[in-house]
């Protein structure tokens, strides 16, 4: 974090198409009581993406 205090990277993008969702179900999973979080690592170096359901 600079000396800003705002975080450095680049906004997450959001994830759209079903097919990247089912992507993502076949990466890890963690489970909270509210929700459900699953990530699925990538080798390239665009920024990070989210979807919501």
């Amino acid at each position: 974090m600079p000396a800003t205090g705002k975080p450095v990277g680049a906004h997450p993008k959001r994830l759209l198409k079903r097919a990247e969702f089912l992507a993502v179900r076949r990466g890890e999973k963690r489970r909270g009581r509210l929700f459900l979080v699953e990530v699925l690592g990538r080798s390239d170096a665009e920024a990070p993406r989210v979807g919501y359901t």
